[in-house]
């Protein structure tokens, strides 16, 4: 449609910048004047039906501090944007010609909360039909954008001559490719602020053709993923060598369209495993933490095909949190759970403590109950009995308590320490491993274990049970060879000898390996020691005395305490469990399946 269609309308200088636009899918475009680099920005704003609207190209771009404001001219008067906007401006105009493009901060009126609702719900329509999505990332600081630029051209090329990235090679820790000094410019581009933000995610997804705008190169968008995903899978080691960090949410969940599942390497996700993803992001409004993500398709997989959650800046974030929660819960049962993170505030708040603060303190890295690729079946042996949220949004569920926590020890950085670490560190350090291996050898009467077995649990239990996110238990013997590799830098009151093991076992191991496996674990939870003996991970706040439960149809135990002592039912849920001995439906065997069938109301 040209730009005289009757569907587009221009604001003039004598009437208001912003009519309410509620109704429909009618939005504004805005058109940048042509300029130097050195002139005034100049832009008008125009009305247009999405479906109608001429050829245009939607920014993605950090909007930065909201205080710091630059003065521009739209439609005749003074506008003020914040500074990011304004230096993206500065990037996309060209010298001789107007330039059509949607910006969220001018083209939605974003003090009117219900205009700002309306928008949002169709806001990815808006970036999947633009011609393009100019990701707009800045200056570079390092003046090495033409390194990434080319970089990313020539392994594009590379690429495209295999039939998949998995069936590519995997590079050896000493390959050339690995002092190609342009990693390093690729890694200052990744630490770039845009790549920690909610939107962008979307932004990207849906885009048609996304476009990388960097210092003074341009490149494709797609392509840099392609390179991304490359590194993760077949150049694992430029993470140590350069420093080249990728973020998984954007490898991960880099199609948004309609035939995302295609080129998934997890199509049977669901909007909980996006949501959980990318709480590491950030956003200014804590009800992005949702609205960010609904427009990929997941957001729709939902009865009638409607969004499980209708964008209302109105509403409280507990609102939306809370409503969402029962809608999840609804849909995925108990893997809404193993969502929950708490600190010792949170868990006390007024929020139901079974649903998900997707704004608070992200702790652990690792959800064990959440991916559906591990191989817990904590509950199998028993049939699956749905929790149920009742009418003061308390959620009742049907378990056994099976256990109490005894001791715990909540980790720190310091007890995840990779080995080039350990092996430069004073042996004083890492006294929390320390004092757990001495307490399961010398203080733990009772095992859940046999003695020849307390080793593996304790050593399996620091990995969750994983080995390479698979069963440890199916790769014991690289795992104790890994682990006596970890465990024998730790200094000499916990070497490979004091566990009871070979020294030539730990020469045949990976510690970097072991430790892999055990950040996984560890992260943002603590070791638990249980009244009947088992070993255990469980969230960093849990305290002696607090109920280690299975719910019927779970894959993981949760952790539960009493939130009053006058209602002995009702409980405050702190998170999801490891307990070893236990996550294969265990204590559901022949014997006791079925005993103790209890009604647990999590508030």
């Amino acid at each position: 449609m040209s730009s005289s269609s009757g569907h587009k309308r221009s604001l003039g200088s004598d009437q208001p910048l912003y009519f309410p636009l509620l109704q429909g899918r009618i939005i504004r475009l805005l058109q940048l004047h042509p300029g130097s680099w050195s002139d005034p920005i100049s832009i008008n704003i125009f009305i247009t039906e999405l479906e109608f609207a001429p050829q245009y190209e939607a920014l993605s771009y950090v909007w930065g501090d909201p205080l710091e404001r630059v003065p521009i001219l739209c439609n005749g008067r003074t506008l003020k944007i914040t500074r990011n906007l304004h230096s993206a401006f500065r990037r996309v105009r060209l010298h001789d010609r107007p330039r059509v493009l949607w910006a969220d901060a001018v083209c939605i009126n974003q003090q009117h909360l219900v205009e700002r609702s309306h928008h949002v719900a169709f806001m990815g329509d808006i970036y999947s039909l633009a011609n393009k999505v100019l990701v707009c990332l800045g200056k570079d600081p390092d003046g090495g954008a033409e390194d990434v630029a080319s970089l990313v051209t020539e392994y594009a090329t590379m690429i495209s001559k295999h039939n998949s990235i998995p069936s590519m090679p995997i590079l050896k820790a000493d390959d050339p490719v690995y002092d190609d000094p342009r990693w390093k410019a690729l890694a200052t581009l990744l630490s770039n602020v845009w790549f920690t933000r909610s939107w962008v995610i979307q932004e990207v997804g849906l885009a048609t053709d996304p476009r990388v705008l960097y210092g003074i190169v341009e490149f494709s968008y797609r392509e840099l993923m392609l390179l991304n995903i490359w590194i993760v899978r077949c150049a694992p080691s430029l993470e140590a060598k350069a420093n080249v960090l990728v973020g998984s949410i954007h490898t991960d969940w880099a199609d948004w369209s309609i035939e995302w599942k295609k080129a998934s390497t997890y199509p049977d996700q669901v909007f909980l495993d996006l949501l959980n993803h990318s709480r590491g992001l950030e956003c200014s409004d804590p009800r992005d933490r949702v609205y960010a993500y609904l427009g990929h398709p997941l957001a729709r997989d939902y009865p009638g095909r409607e969004l499980i959650v209708v964008p209302d800046y109105t509403k409280s974030v507990r609102e939306v949190y809370l409503d969402l929660g029962v809608q999840l819960v609804n849909k995925h049962g108990y893997r809404l759970l193993s969502a929950v993170e708490h600190d010792d505030q949170s868990l006390w708040e007024d929020m139901p403590s079974w649903v998900p603060n997707w704004s608070g303190a992200e702790y652990t890295t690792n959800s064990f109950g959440i991916f559906t690729e591990f191989y817990y079946q904590a509950s199998s042996g028993v049939e699956s009995q749905r929790p149920v949220v009742d009418s003061e949004n308390r959620l009742r569920v049907q378990g056994v308590a099976f256990d109490k926590v005894s001791a715990c020890y909540c980790f720190t950085d310091v007890d995840i320490a990779s080995p080039d670490d350990l092996k430069s560190a004073s042996s004083s350090r890492h006294a929390m491993l320390k004092d757990i291996w001495a307490k399961a050898k010398y203080q733990v009467q009772n095992y859940a274990y046999s003695h020849s077995d307390v080793l593996d649990a304790l050593s399996l239990t620091l990995c969750g049970g994983l080995f390479t996110f698979k069963p440890a238990e199916e790769n014991m013997s690289e795992h104790r060879q890994d682990r006596a590799a970890y465990f024998s830098l730790l200094g000499p009151t916990i070497g490979c000898e004091d566990l009871g093991e070979e020294p030539e076992l730990a020469s045949q191991g990976d510690p970097e390996r072991y430790w892999v496996d055990m950040k996984l674990g560890i992260i943002g939870r603590s070791f638990v020691f249980t009244e009947k003996g088992y070993f255990g991970l469980a969230p960093h706040i849990i305290q002696p005395g607090d109920l280690i439960c299975i719910f019927f149809g779970a894959t993981v135990p949760f952790a539960l305490r009493t939130a009053d002592l006058s209602e002995p039912d009702m409980f405050k849920l702190i998170g999801e469990c490891y307990v070893h001995g236990l996550m294969r439906g265990e204590a559901f065997s022949t014997q006791s399946r079925g005993d103790s069938s209890e009604t647990f109301v999590l508030c």
